[in-house]
């Protein structure tokens, strides 16, 4: 077994047992169950950073908001190991989306460094914060429209982000990248395929998608332009088709078979 693996399965069977399984604390002569049956939380003073780590991490990804809570309110110098910790902000900023602590949410966002794995995460959590403050405010819930527009009016701030504009989740650059490549060719080919990808960072499925996408929507334009040409029409005038045939033309046939 491999050390990724190793650590896979350590994390895994930690995680399990500091949410679930009762521990015995020899080392400080007690025994303390960290099952949430109890009714208080596990006090983080008898774990080291990794092991906080694991619990935060593991409750925040159950999106566990309430224990979260339970957790942080049991020792307030938990939020010290934001510093130090990516799992541990990323719980602490679940807490106050949870408790609906808004402005708290955005100043913390706005005040402190961020791993770049994470960006994208955060940025879904931060609409997702601006979601739900908008929606208490006018006490009703938000529709796509109110959803597209409040995306427009709060970008996420640089910490979480590299300022560009994401639209339909592909960031600005990646956009015009695709652009270029589908002036060359229609149908990229397997290579094209890679050096899109080395460029943009997308992922293989992402691209195909995007060029089947674009290809589809240039389709279903050309048809809304397709030119008609009438055949009772002593100098073939050119209509615009819409998907059926003028009136006029409707009305000649039907003239014709009441003739015959």
């Amino acid at each position: 077994m491999n050390s990724s693996s190793r650590e896979a399965t350590d994390y895994v069977n930690l995680s399990n047992q500091v949410l679930c399984d009762p521990i015995p604390m020899a080392k400080y002569g007690q025994s303390y169950d960290l099952c949430w049956s109890c009714d208080s939380p596990p006090c983080t003073m008898y774990f080291s950073l990794e092991q906080i780590d694991v619990i935060c991490e593991s409750l925040y990804l159950s999106r566990e908001s309430e224990k979260l809570f339970e957790l942080f309110q049991s020792d307030p110098n938990l939020i010290q190991y934001t510093v130090q910790s990516s799992s541990v902000q990323r719980a602490y900023l679940l807490v106050l989306l949870h408790k609906e602590h808004f402005a708290e949410f955005a100043s913390f966002v706005e005040t402190n460094k961020f791993d770049p794995m994470y960006h994208e995460e955060l940025q879904n959590l931060w609409y997702e914060a601006k979601y739900a403050e908008t929606a208490k405010k006018r006490d009703k819930a938000l529709v796509a429209v109110d959803k597209y527009r409040l995306r427009k009016k709060y970008p996420p701030p640089l910490t979480i982000s590299d300022g560009q504009e994401r639209i339909y989740s592909f960031k600005e650059s990646s956009r015009k990248v695709l652009q270029k490549f589908y002036k060359k060719n229609r149908y990229p080919s397997m290579e094209d395929k890679r050096e899109i990808a080395r460029q943009t960072q997308l992922k293989p499925v992402q691209i195909a998608n995007w060029f089947k996408n674009r290809r589809q929507r240039e389709k279903t334009s050309s048809d809304l332009v397709k030119p008609y040409y009438s055949p009772d029409s002593q100098h073939h005038h050119m209509m615009l088709n819409y998907g059926s045939p003028p009136l006029e033309v409707k009305f000649s046939e039907y003239s014709q078979q009441q003739i015959l």
